[in-house]
């Protein structure tokens, strides 16, 4: 069971990092280019309204968030349709950021560890 310190640790870490995934969401769909993106590659920016979409939406209990789009198309680019190939966004950037995301839950479990034995 966790701790009050080691809760509070742990909701921080996951916050942070859910910001900085939406933060990095965006980013990589900011990028503007000519025309339609390659397959396999993410999409590129037209409107940008699926960049303005992407949010985060913290578990209750704070020790979980979910990053994400609520547009319907955001799926179509992300997993590609019967009628077009797959534009991922959302994975190979959490892939990419997933090192960093899991040593700050580490350390922030370790911190609030430290401190519960502190007393």
């Amino acid at each position: 069971r966790l701790q009050r310190d080691q809760r509070r640790a742990l909701a921080e870490a996951v916050e942070e990092s859910a910001a900085e995934l939406r933060d990095e969401l965006k980013d990589v769909l900011a990028r503007e280019g000519a025309g339609a993106s390659a397959p396999g590659t993410p999409p590129q920016t037209d409107t940008g309204r699926l960049a303005d979409s992407i949010f985060v939406d913290m578990d209750p209990d704070g020790l979980g968030a979910r990053v994400g789009s609520d547009l319907d198309y955001a799926a179509h680019l992300e997993f590609g349709t019967t009628k077009m190939a797959a534009r991922p966004w959302l994975q190979p950037t959490f892939e990419r950021m997933k090192p960093k995301i899991v040593r700050r839950l580490a350390e922030a479990a370790k911190a609030g560890l430290r401190k519960t034995a502190r007393g």
